[in-house]
């Protein structure tokens, strides 16, 4: 197909029309943006090191900040540059919502490729098909051998891999941003002319997580770092919202500095447990050195006590646990041994069942929401942990039992998380980790509490794009809580005030990177 700006524009307005979507012209730009990129994009052979690389690269980064309907452009690319064989690499989460939003645009059945599904499929039919959906978990496969050498070469073997796609689509990329992975391996190897990595969220946590896609698109590492402007303007498509001109409400941040409770014994204890982990962390010898590759970077300025990564991660945990309620060291007991933490109050919390009660992170946060209850604004709880979302769950209720909630987290079933998403609640309790992908949520949500920082925001970025979306009506509350430190110097300090000034830097390397 030669690339022209009115067939590509009267094919997606065909689209939009037959799926009875709305025309947007950023949309039209994206897609066109897109069409042109898949004709290829010639490198200069002086830019090139050593002459090792395809000069002729198809594909990029579709980085557009998350409510923007990358999906629908992506569905737009492949109808307006027709091609049979387009592979399109996804969460799990996400398989029969793009499934459906394949369908019910186009009338098109797109075989899923994923479980005892692939069974169905074999290599003749995948040569054949025009649209196949899979999964990251899918296109490892199985690993058939490992060859002895200096690199440990992984032979893989899997059907994906067998066949010359026209085009592959990698939605929620940053999966793929960390190189040393089988996951990143499998990627690789698959062969396709055409590559497109999808992500609102191309730098997670490092540069790295941004070269790495690059070394997707079949970019050398030498030739990315010295030509860092060239390949953000010919390769990376990255719009905010204001830029395309989407006005939407505001986003109001409300940050509470929760403080250690000197008078409620309960609590009081609370803090002398949280402070003995803490003093074996001496974040205060850091927190000019935050390092923003999270806990790595955090492990490595940790003190000499701290021996091996293992316990390092323990009592990071434990921490992070120590911060909302020591309710969360209870069923972890068994494990404070290889935390070092043997102070008897890690053990005394299991006797006093009020502790539940007397976290002053979990007071203040079910207040605020108990506060709110009768605004007419669904609100969304995002939480770490599964026996912190119990606890949130069970204080709400016995302020108020008719109080409408639901739960997801990493326990849900697919048809569960199905019925809970279609129906409103008056608080739904999310595990961050395990829900943040895929969500539109803008419709019966406008409040978000975040009752402890994210190493990575942005994963808490994607979280309140699930409301702050095209289609929200009401202004976005965002409520973020952090414990504060245990000393009015703020000599030992929190790790949650540590994971706050690792979030600074990491924003900060992302607007250097983009701006």
């Amino acid at each position: 197909m030669r690339f022209n700006n009115e067939t590509v524009k009267d094919s997606f307005h065909t689209y939009l029309d037959n799926a009875g979507l709305e025309k947007k012209e950023y949309q039209l730009d994206g897609v066109t943006w897109c069409v042109e990129r898949e004709m290829g994009t010639m490198l200069d052979s002086q830019q090139v090191s050593q002459g090792k690389t395809q000069q002729f690269i198809r594909g990029g980064i579709v980085a557009d900040e998350m409510g923007l309907g990358k999906t629908i452009m992506m569905l737009g690319i492949c109808i307006t540059n027709m091609m049979t064989k387009t592979l399109i690499v996804l969460p799990f989460g996400l398989l029969e919502q793009w499934w459906l939003q394949i369908y019910k645009t186009t009338g098109h059945k797109a075989i899923i490729y994923h479980g005892a599904n692939k069974k169905k499929y074999d290599l003749e039919k995948l040569n054949k098909s025009v649209i196949v959906l899979t999964t990251y978990g899918a296109i490892c496969g199985k690993i058939n051998k490992v060859e002895s050498t200096k690199k440990n070469k992984v032979i893989i073997e899997n059907d994906l891999h067998k066949v010359k796609w026209n085009r592959v689509i990698f939605d929620e990329a940053h999966h793929l941003r960390n190189k040393n992975t089988l996951l990143f391996l499998s990627a690789s190897r698959l062969k396709s002319n055409i590559r497109w990595f999808v992500t609102g969220t191309p730098v997670q946590n490092k540069l790295k997580d941004f070269y790495n896609l690059c070394l997707l698109i079949g970019l050398p590492i030498s030739f990315i770092k010295e030509n860092i402007d060239f390949i953000l303007k010919k390769f990376v498509l990255k719009r905010s919202k204001k830029e395309v001109g989407i006005l939407l409400p505001d986003v109001e941040n409300v940050y509470k500095n929760v403080s250690w409770s000197e008078t409620d014994h309960a609590v009081s204890r609370e803090k002398l447990v949280s402070k003995k982990i803490h003093g074996m962390l001496e974040f205060s010898g850091v927190i000019d050195t935050v390092p923003i590759d999270d806990f790595n970077g955090t492990y490595k300025h940790l003190p000499d006590s701290v021996n091996n990564m293992a316990m390092a991660m323990v009592l990071l945990i434990r921490a992070k646990q120590s911060c909302i309620s020591s309710k969360l060291l209870i069923k972890k007991a068994h494990a404070a041994d290889r935390g070092k933490v043997t102070d008897t109050d890690a053990v005394a919390v299991e006797e006093d069942n009020k502790i539940m009660f007397s976290s002053n992170k979990i007071n203040i946060v079910v207040d605020l929401i108990y506060s709110r209850i009768l605004n007419g604004n669904g609100k969304i709880i995002f939480c770490d942990f599964h026996e912190e979302m119990d606890i949130i769950e069970k204080r709400l209720c016995l302020l108020q039992n008719n109080i409408k909630i639901g739960k997801i987290d990493a326990r849900t079933k697919k048809n569960d998380r199905k019925e809970l998403l279609n129906n409103p609640f008056d608080v739904l309790i999310i595990q961050i980790n395990s829900g943040a992908e895929g969500l539109n949520l803008q419709e019966n949500y406008s409040e978000i509490y975040f009752v402890s920082p994210h190493w990575n925001p942005s994963i808490e970025d994607q979280a309140i794009a699930r409301c702050h979306r095209f289609g929200q009506k009401k202004t976005v509350s965002v409520f973020r809580f952090m414990m504060d430190g245990f000393d009015k110097e703020n000599k030992t300090i929190s790790v949650e005030q540590h994971i706050s000034n690792v979030q600074n830097s990491k924003r900060e390397l992302i607007i250097g990177l983009f701006q």
